[in-house]
């Protein structure tokens, strides 16, 4: 789930897993919106987020997470 809220306006937040159980299985990734605009014209990033243009002149992302526990591409 993305969420962004008024108070943190430079970051959207991106939540992996269930609700269930009180969450305990979710987590969440904090990414910067430059980074996501930024990610439309270039692949962009550093570490364990990257981000780029699916094709040219697109408004679609790729999205690359990493951790110590694995890395997914979205």
């Amino acid at each position: 789930m993305f969420s962004y809220d008024a108070r943190d306006p430079y970051a959207v937040r991106i939540r992996f897993g269930s609700a269930r159980a009180g969450g305990k299985d979710a987590v969440t990734w904090l990414i910067g919106r430059e980074l996501l605009r930024a990610g439309l014209d270039q692949p962009t990033g550093d570490g364990d987020v990257r981000v780029g243009p699916t094709e040219p002149r697109s408004d679609v992302l790729f999205l690359q997470l990493r951790a110590p526990s694995g890395e997914a591409l979205m």
